[in-house]
């Protein structure tokens, strides 16, 4: 009697294995068909796209034809890829991820250039991607280190024999492939990261992100931050390992490294954040100059420097995002070749950028706004330390 109960039981686990192992490879089998982050190939239907970019982009990259790519942050992402191809006469994509860091950006350009013979990067340059140094994940594990976004999916970026098992049978992708099927995802991909018609942009929104961000690094925010900031040596060096090896490594290829304009104050809130902040910022430009001198195939486009766009909020919806004016206005003039400096040039601009932004805070905190005792430390630091004798025009 025991030994035929034991014989159904085994019979019964063998059941509920060879069951489970059918759903599963139904589920697999239903996740490579839809494939909802076009991962193993196009659309063979209508599914729309994600609006996790980090998950759907990698996908983009190797399936979709193009010659060139932009690469940035939620700065570029607006930059939509019609308006892309009308100014600049190619076949670009723009692969910009909300928030990412420099690591992640090379990761994805790794994608691109092993599976299309690109013409052109347009890369956005962006301080706050390396502000973290060149990491990935935080001491949590998967976890990205940006916004808490989430676990960065580096299987899709460096494929292994792990990736069809974490991609094919994930319940996650699973879920997807059903929101795909139903319709319940954006099909315009040229819209699917535009937002900036949903937002007021005033110099009052400034003022309240100031504020905002004043709040927000508390002291042990600065603290923690002090601790884990890379110095200015070790952002250049991340933009050695991230940016400039992949140049060096493909000449073929024209890079056009773009330094976008912020608002004056994104610069003052350096000095609140920590110090050092600031220098390590301008640290980036000097990198960025030497790659330049260095390879042929680089050019810098600068617009940090124009008054006109950083020091008129009406175009700013906070510290550092523009309106579609501005959006457009970067477009045409990369068309055009406006903005275009040589690596000098750019180390003058550095500079002029330096002496902007302490002028302007320097009244910004005259004229009765609050900026904490840690803003006029860490100005007066700035502001005394040496500067060596400069052969720029003083305009």
């Amino acid at each position: 009697m025991v030994s035929v109960e034991r014989t159904h039981s085994r019979h019964y686990v063998a059941w509920l294995l060879g069951l489970g192992t059918l759903l599963l490879g139904l589920a697999g089998v239903f996740n490579w068909i839809v494939d909802p982050f076009h991962f193993y190939h196009r659309p063979w239907f209508e599914i729309g796209f994600s609006k996790n970019q980090r998950l759907q982009n990698p996908g983009i990259a190797r399936q979709f034809d193009y010659d060139a790519v932009l690469l940035g942050t939620s700065r570029t992402e607006t930059f939509q890829t019609s308006a892309l191809q009308r100014a600049l006469g190619l076949n670009i994509i723009n692969l910009s991820v909300s928030a990412s860091l420099v690591t992640e950006q090379a990761l994805l350009l790794d994608v691109v250039l092993q599976n299309r013979a690109i013409r052109r990067v347009v890369w956005e340059i962006n301080y706050p991607s390396f502000s973290l140094g060149d990491r990935l994940y935080d001491r949590h594990g998967d976890r990205v280190l940006s916004l808490g976004l989430g676990t960065f999916p580096k299987y899709l970026y460096e494929v292994g024999p792990e990736t069809p098992f974490r991609y094919l049978l994930s319940l996650d992708i699973l879920f997807e492939s059903l929101r795909a099927i139903r319709g319940q995802r954006p099909d315009n991909y040229d819209t699917l990261h535009y937002w900036v018609d949903r937002f007021e942009y005033s110099e009052a929104r400034v003022l309240a992100a100031w504020d905002h961000r004043r709040h927000y690094w508390t002291d042990a925010r600065r603290a923690y931050l002090a601790q884990h900031a890379p110095t200015p040596r070790e952002v250049q060096d991340v933009f050695v390992k991230r940016v400039e090896h992949v140049i060096q490594q493909n000449p073929q290829v024209q890079f056009d490294l773009l330094l976008l304009p912020a608002t004056v104050l994104e610069y003052g809130m350096d000095f609140r954040i920590r110090r050092g902040r600031f220098e390590s910022r301008l640290s980036l430009n000097e990198a960025v100059a030497r790659a330049q001198a260095q390879f042929p195939n680089v050019r810098i486009f600068n617009f940090q420097v124009d008054k006109r766009l950083t020091h008129d909020f009406s175009r700013w919806k906070d510290l550092e995002h523009f309106d579609a004016t501005t959006n457009e206005f970067i477009i045409n003039a990369l068309a055009q070749g406006g903005y275009q400096v040589t690596s000098y040039q750019l180390l003058c601009a550095t500079e002029e950028l330096r002496r902007q932004v302490l002028t302007y805070m320097d009244e910004f905190c005259a004229e009765g706004h609050d900026c904490p005792a840690p803003v006029r430390q860490n100005m007066q630091y700035v502001a005394a330390q040496p500067r060596p004798a400069s052969s720029c025009p003083d305009d």
